[in-house]
């Protein structure tokens, strides 16, 4: 990332969080384990998330009004917890994001692999080729202008996020129409293993919320971040 100290905006932070939490990503994949884990109530088990990862948000604004490093997690562990566990933290934070690389560029085969089959192509191979250009893209994205990269994420994401909101809309539509709407999403369902059921979809509901925290990693680059950084995370949430 080349662009010098204090050159980034809101709109750069915003973008690396947003498409770092990847929405639609996890719309497609962990909200049907969430209602497998606990049926009806799945959308109580997203608000409670949200609620906890907010308060886990709260704390990366803290951390990143006082330390402005490229590390995140590393730098922030490092500083109030010494640096030994910070060295592990930083470790950690890196297969983290190798392993969420990965496992992207796996996905972003194996939905063309989906779509090809749906179109009519026997068992299409083209999955593992596409997954490493997914890959290749990414890597030399990371390496160019961080403002370029960051709005055309936004952009992206922007238009990801409006078909899951017109999704919504017309689904609750539906459902207003044909039964009327009710509180029932709210309340744990005993056939589900009741609040067992809503402790395993938590699971998947914070899942969904990974990748916020990526603005941290702007902190040595974000112009006014007392502004700036808690708006990029808390709203991204």
């Amino acid at each position: 990332m080349s662009v010098p100290a204090q050159r980034l905006g809101l709109s750069e932070a915003v973008g690396l969080s947003l498409s770092m939490m990847a929405p639609t990503m996890a719309m497609a994949i962990n909200v049907s384990l969430a209602v497998r884990a606990e049926g009806r109530a799945a959308p109580m088990a997203f608000a409670i998330g949200t609620f906890l990862l907010t308060i886990i948000a709260l704390s990366f604004v803290s951390f990143g009004r006082r330390v402005a490093h490229a590390g995140s997690v590393y730098a922030y562990i490092g500083e109030a917890c010494g640096r030994r566990l910070g060295f592990i933290a930083g470790w950690t934070l890196l297969l983290t994001y190798l392993s969420y690389a990965s496992g992207c560029s796996a996905l972003i085969g194996n939905f063309v692999g989906v779509a090809a089959q749906n179109y009519g192509a026997k068992n299409p191979t083209i999955w593992l080729a596409v997954g490493r250009c997914g890959l290749l893209i990414a890597t030399v994205l990371a390496f160019r202008d961080m403002r370029v990269e960051g709005r055309f994420m936004l952009a992206l994401e922007a238009v990801s996020v409006l078909a899951i909101v017109l999704l919504c809309l017309v689904v609750l539509a539906n459902v207003a129409r044909t039964s009327g709407l009710s509180p029932a999403p709210f309340r744990p369902a005993p056939e589900n293993n009741g609040w067992s059921g809503i402790g395993y979809a938590i699971v998947f509901s914070i899942l969904s919320f990974a990748g916020f925290e990526g603005a941290a990693t702007l902190g040595e680059e974000l112009g006014n971040p007392l502004r700036n950084f808690p708006v990029a995370i808390l709203g991204c949430l």
